[in-house]
C-alpha cells in the first residue's frame, strides 16, 4: 500500500503587472467561450496557455511542444477518464507496471516514475514514494475546462518530475459551473459487470464567495479475460482485477484568498505481484490527501 499525504501553505504571492503593452487575456478567454471548432487559424494560434512559462502565451509563443485539449473536445470525444484522453495526445502511450498499475509512456520512454508531471488546479497529483502515476478508471474527466501538455521536458519550471512531460488540469470555475449536475454510467462485458460510476459536480458565484465541488466515484474491473504470467500461472481477471475510485476536488474563494484541497482514494486489486501470480488477490491502495491555501497581493504595477 502506497499512501500519499501532501499539503502546501502559500500566504501571499505579490504579482508586478506590466502596464505597457496589450494584454491578450480577456481575448483569449472570450475565445475559449465560443466554438473551439468555428475558430479561424488566427484565432486558434492565439489561444493561451500557462503550462510552458510563468504568464500565459500562445502555442506557437511558448517555449516548447504544447498540446492543448479543449472542453469542447473533452465532451466529443466519448472520454470516461483522463487515460482515455491522453492516448489521443500524440507520443503518449500507456503500458502495465508492477502489480499491475498502468504507467504512462512519452515518445518511446517510459515515465512512469517520477519523469512525468500531473497538476490538477495547480496540486501536484504525482504520489511521493516513487513519484509514479496511476491510470485507468482514475481522474475524472467531466469538470474539466481545459488541458495543457507539455509535450517534452519541464523541469526548468517544474522541477524533476518534469523530465519528460507536464500534464496541466484547470478545472471550470464557480461561474462556468453555475448549478449542479449529477451524471451516472454503467457498463456491461458480456455477462460480467464492466463499470459504473457517479458525479456530482456543483459550484456558484456569490458575489465575492465562490464555491466548486466534484465528486466522482467510480468502480470497474481491468479485463474479463484469463491472464497468463511467464511460470504457467494463470487468474481469472473479471473476478480479481477490481479497480476503485473515489475522487473529491473542492474549491472555496473569497475575494483574493482561495483554497483547494482534493482527495484522491484510488484502489487497484492485484494477483499478478512483481513477477508471478500470488496465491490470492490483494488490494494496491494510493491515498492522496492534498490542499492549499493562498492569498493573492497586488503591490504594485510596473
Amino acid at each position: 500500500m502506497k499512501i500519499r499525504l501532501g499539503i502546501g501553505l502559500i500566504l501571499m504571492i505579490i504579482r508586478f503587472t506590466p502596464c505597457f503593452g496589450q494584454g491578450t487575456s480577456a481575448d483569449a478567454s472570450s475565445q475559449l467561450n465560443q466554438s473551439f471548432y468555428d475558430m479561424s487559424l488566427e484565432e486558434l494560434m492565439g489561444i493561451e496557455v500557462k503550462v510552458a512559462s510563468m504568464q500565459g502565451l500562445t502555442t506557437r509563443e511558448s517555449p516548447g511542444v504544447i498540446t492543448l485539449i479543449t472542453e469542447e473536445e473533452i465532451q466529443s470525444s466519448g472520454a470516461r477518464d483522463l487515460m482515455d484522453l491522453l492516448q489521443q495526445v500524440p507520443g503518449f502511450d500507456f503500458g502495465v507496471d508492477v502489480e499491475g498499475v498502468v504507467g504512462l509512456a512519452v515518445r518511446g520512454n517510459w515515465a512512469h516514475e517520477g519523469k512525468a508531471l500531473l497538476l490538477i488546479d495547480g496540486l501536484e497529483m504525482n504520489e511521493n514514494l516513487f513519484s509514479t502515476l496511476q491510470f485507468g478508471n482514475h481522474y475524472p474527466v467531466n469538470d474539466i475546462k481545459k488541458i495543457e501538455i507539455i509535450r517534452g521536458p519541464g523541469s526548468a519550471i517544474y522541477g524533476g518530475n518534469a523530465e519528460y512531460a507536464v500534464i496541466n488540469i484547470i478545472t471550470k470555475s464557480p461561474v462556468e459551473l453555475n448549478g449542479t449536475e449529477i451524471k451516472a454510467s454503467y457498463g456491461l462485458m458480456n455477462d460480467v459487470e464492466g463499470g459504473k460510476s457517479l458525479n456530482l459536480s456543483s459550484g456558484k458565484q456569490f458575489g465575492r464567495f465562490g464555491y466548486s465541488v466534484n465528486y466522482h466515484f467510480g468502480n470497474a474491473i481491468r479485463s474479463n479475460r484469463i491472464y497468463n504470467d511467464f511460470y504457467d500461472g494463470s487468474f481469472d481477471m473479471s473476478t480479481n482485477s477490481d479497480i476503485g475510485l473515489h475522487y473529491i476536488n473542492i474549491g472555496l474563494s473569497y475575494s483574493k484568498l482561495q483554497f483547494r484541497g482534493i482527495i484522491d482514494k484510488y484502489k487497484l486489486q492485484s494477483q499478478d505481484n512483481y513477477d508471478m501470480i500470488t496465491s490470492q488477490p490483494y488490494d494496491v491502495k494510493f491515498d492522496s490527501y492534498i490542499g492549499e491555501l493562498k492569498h493573492e497581493l497586488q503591490l504594485l504595477k510596473i
